[in-house]
């Protein structure tokens, strides 16, 4: 199990390069969030502006704040509609937007995919 360096470098190489860096940091999780805005002294707080709660980077993904999860549920919409366009399998497009959307709300997913999908998903899981 690993990660497909070459995929992501050609993901990478396809978006602007200003994309590119605040892809970069957000994975690294050194962008401006409140926990390096009070470290960078340009916060008072490291706390989440919409939910009160420590705002780091993976926060920003997972905050209950109903403005964030009206943006996430958007998103998620806006990457359904992708991958139908995509013709992705139906199977797997169900299996995309149920672990994401388990993710975000922190929800233990209990599907059992089919057979030939089940390594797939361990293998996914297990790099996340």
């Amino acid at each position: 199990m690993a990660l497909d360096w070459e995929s992501i470098g050609h993901a990478m190489r396809n978006v602007q390069r200003g994309r590119r860096v605040s892809i970069t940091k957000h994975t690294a999780g050194m962008c401006g969030v409140g926990k390096f805005m009070k470290r960078w002294k340009q916060w008072e707080t490291d706390l989440c502006p919409r939910c009160g709660e420590l705002e780091d980077a993976s926060h920003v993904w997972v905050c209950k704040d109903l403005v964030a999860r009206d943006t996430w549920s958007n998103a998620i919409a806006n990457i359904d509609l992708t991958l139908q366009k995509l013709d992705t399998d139906p199977t797997i497009r169900h299996l995309i937007l149920v672990y994401l959307n388990g993710w975000q709300t922190g929800t233990d997913i209990t599907y059992k995919p089919p057979g030939e999908l089940e390594a797939v998903l361990r293998e996914q899981t297990t790099i996340g």
